[in-house]
């Protein structure tokens, strides 16, 4: 595609640190000459800005179209993109009108801040990329609303292949089905998983990235983790277990406790919080082996394929996981880690015993780790591959 040919990145929140892997790629994008905009539906208000956030001046790129929370911001800016409406886009303002006044007022406002920012912004842009399945859903109303012709893809995840379709029924992609160009999963177990629900088989493709981590939920087994160094700390009581990360779900994080409990680690499982991308280096630096039992969740939710493993493993570490959904695409079992079956903590703590006992073996897995994620996961090169299916549908447009 030409150079600075602007894309159109359509996100949830915006900015926030966990989301590294999303600001490396526009970064990416960005240096290989890609004008990326972003249109974000919630605002967030970081205490520190991520520095490639400032580097680059992302903000600078972006256009909100949240609903604001003060009222009187919400009155004033709402009838300033009424009118606004009225008088470029009479059309959309009567489909608002009609399609939100179907489900209550609040909708009509919601859609004329989903809307009334974009004009004069989103129509110089060749093509939107949705970031997740439910944006894609909101986008497709907004390009109902405004008429909107430009071809768009969207990524998938994690929870969009899994526990948003359990939650809203196999229903829920109909129109995304249809209008999509193209759908870009994590591995191939959630493509063939996705076309099982009924997307088309030549318009999804794998396109790795990165998925949103660090959050205590149940998809990462962190009970099972625990279990398994305790058994493995009976015979070596001087093991160590650094967990990273936090969560606001009360009922898991009483599990988790309750597992801590009983595993009789007490110092030796050390709690560090979130960590701020920048410094997980060091920390990755400072460790042996990087543990994710992933699970699926009662609820349906998926890890797919985690981006701390791939992290890891480019750090150099051998990595100890479950054979879950696409997971099987981030490592190569018995050479660059080891994986076991969901919820199987004792075959996990027979594994992190090997890699006690084995040090040799445990040094060439690292090195397998990290020419595996040169090979497989190199940024620049999956960035090339994606500017190349821009530049296919752009020449499919014209």
């Amino acid at each position: 595609m030409q150079k600075n040919q602007p894309v159109a990145f359509f996100v949830g929140h915006w900015p926030i640190s966990i989301q590294k892997w999303f600001i490396e790629q526009v970064i990416s994008l960005i240096d290989l000459g890609v004008d990326v905009r972003i249109f974000a539906f919630h605002r967030v208000e970081p205490v520190v800005l991520p520095a490639d956030v400032v580097n680059y001046h992302l903000l600078d790129r972006t256009i909100y179209i949240d609903v604001p929370r003060p009222l009187f911001k919400k009155i004033v800016l709402g009838i300033y993109y009424f009118f606004v409406l009225l008088f470029s886009r009479p059309g959309a303002l009567v489909r608002i009108l009609k399609k939100g006044s179907a489900f209550g007022f609040s909708y009509v406002i919601k859609y004329i801040f989903w809307t009334g920012p974009l004009l004069g912004e989103i129509d110089e842009c060749q093509i939107v990329h949705c970031h997740m399945g439910m944006i894609a859903n909101r986008y497709l109303v907004i390009r109902e609303i405004l008429g909107l012709t430009q071809p768009f893809v969207t990524t998938f995840y994690g929870q969009d292949s899994s526990k948003y379709i359990k939650a809203k029924g196999t229903q829920v992609y109909n129109e995304l089905k249809k209008e999509g160009e193209y759908l870009l999963t994590m591995t191939e177990e959630m493509r063939e998983r996705m076309i099982d629900f009924g997307f088309p088989r030549d318009k999804t493709r794998v396109h790795y990235t990165g998925i949103l981590v660090g959050r205590f939920v149940e998809k990462k087994g962190i009970p099972d983790i625990l279990r398994a160094v305790s058994i493995a700390a009976k015979k070596y009581p001087h093991i160590e277990l650094h967990i990273v990360g936090d969560g606001d779900d009360e009922k898991y994080n009483t599990e988790i406790q309750k597992a801590y409990v009983e595993s009789n680690l007490g110092g030796r499982a050390i709690f560090r919080g979130p960590i701020p991308y920048d410094e997980l280096q060091n920390v990755y630096g400072d460790m042996h082996l990087m543990v994710q039992l992933s699970k699926t969740a009662q609820n349906g939710d998926t890890d797919d394929l985690p981006v701390v493993l791939l992290e890891g493993q480019a750090s150099g570490l051998p990595v100890l996981t479950t054979n879950h959904v696409g997971i099987t695409d981030g490592l190569i079992d018995g050479k660059t880690g080891f994986m076991v079956a969901e919820g199987d903590y004792v075959a996990a703590a027979q594994k992190i015993l090997y890699f006690i006992e084995n040090p040799n073996s445990v040094s060439q897995m690292g090195k397998n780790a990290r020419v595996l994620m040169e090979d497989r996961f190199d940024l620049i090169e999956i960035d090339k591959k994606l500017i190349t299916l821009y530049e296919g549908l752009l020449k499919k447009s014209s």
